[in-house]
């Protein structure tokens, strides 16, 4: 079971409260997108941080234990992963088996998080 988390506001600090509403719905806007664009089974974690990772990489791409390093995995947790993100057109394994995003990741990331 969670544990829950209780935020308190000072009450003669009302910005605050607008500051967190304002985050809060810029939270739940990002997710409902991210959501609309790649569906919600990708987001254990895994996926999403290897979509991240990927985004910030080379431009010759990461090997799998690079990726499985960067994301605290295992190598076959990495690979079931990528093979997940591959089979949706959002990530692509080059003959040097190295992985990059695909122009669909790219502007599917770009429109989330923009």
């Amino acid at each position: 079971m969670g544990a829950t988390i209780v935020l308190t506001l000072p009450e003669d600090y009302p910005e605050a409260a607008t500051h967190l509403e304002k985050w809060a719905r810029g939270v739940i806007a990002f997710r409902q997108r991210r959501a609309e664009r790649f569906g919600l089974d990708l987001f254990d974690g895994n996926a999403w941080d290897l979509l991240l990772h990927l985004s910030i990489a080379p431009p010759a791409g990461l090997s799998r234990s690079e990726l499985a390093v960067k994301i605290k995995r295992s190598d076959e947790a990495t690979r079931r992963w990528l093979e997940v993100l591959i089979c949706r057109g959002l990530v692509e394994e080059s003959l040097d088996l190295r992985y990059s995003l695909t122009a669909s990741g790219i502007e599917d990331l770009n429109a989330t998080l923009t």
